[in-house]
């Protein structure tokens, strides 16, 4: 076996290794997070996924990544813009996932994934953005009705669940409000708004629950 030999000192590698240094690697790095991040995605941990594809998006990948370089049967580039979205629309970043998915079908317009999550986008933020006109009408059926016409399209979207809370809450359905912010609260546990949403809910349970026994006691207290 040859042994492996170093380069003296004060020499530099052939230009072809440099080369590699400077555009392989860095493209195989945003694509590598990227790759991280859908799985850590597809895991339901979506603060974790969302740190590995922030740290990719922050890479140079434009100018590292020529224009038909593949990844995962991507062009490398929709990939990224591909799993932001997929990231972005778990958290409810509707203004991010849209414009994610859009540059995604730019760069990769025939790729099938693409298209279909395209599709969805453009669905769930249409049902989004109905139900929060609706609801701030005062229209609370049928903003209800809109969110689950979004949650049929995407139904592990945390936002759209805790949204139809508000609708349900509103319609006094305390029951039908607690199990939503349980499903909003399966896809993020810490999820503040679902909690307090749930909170409250419960509250209003309990006191209808209890109010009975208020009427034959007036010092009952809750």
């Amino acid at each position: 076996m040859t042994p492996s030999r170093s380069l003296p000192s004060g020499h530099r590698p052939p230009r072809q290794v440099q080369m590699f240094n400077d555009i392989c690697l860095p493209n195989l790095h945003f694509q590598l997070l990227a790759a991280r991040a859908e799985a850590l995605f597809h895991l339901n941990l979506l603060d974790e996924a969302d740190v590995a594809i922030s740290s990719a998006s922050k890479l140079n990948y434009t100018s590292s990544c020529s224009p038909d370089t593949k990844f995962c049967g991507f062009i490398a580039n929709a990939y990224l813009f591909y799993v932001h979205a997929q990231v972005d629309m778990a958290l409810g970043r509707f203004d991010h996932v849209v414009s994610s998915i859009d540059k995604a079908r730019i760069i990769d317009p025939g790729k099938t994934e693409v298209v279909t999550m395209h599709n969805k986008v453009k669905s769930v933020a249409r049902a989004r953005s109905l139900g929060n006109e609706l609801f701030n009408s005062g229209k609370f059926s049928e903003a209800c009705i809109a969110y689950g016409e979004g949650l049929k399209q995407h139904p592990v979207n945390k936002v759209l669940y805790c949204n139809r809370v508000a609708c349900r809450f509103k319609l006094e359905q305390w029951e039908k409000s607690i199990e939503d912010c349980n499903e909003a609260l399966k896809i993020q546990p810490n999820y503040t708004k679902a909690l307090l949403r749930r909170a409250a809910s419960y509250g209003k349970v309990a006191y209808f629950v209890l109010q009975p026994f208020m009427f034959f006691n007036p010092f009952f207290l809750i």
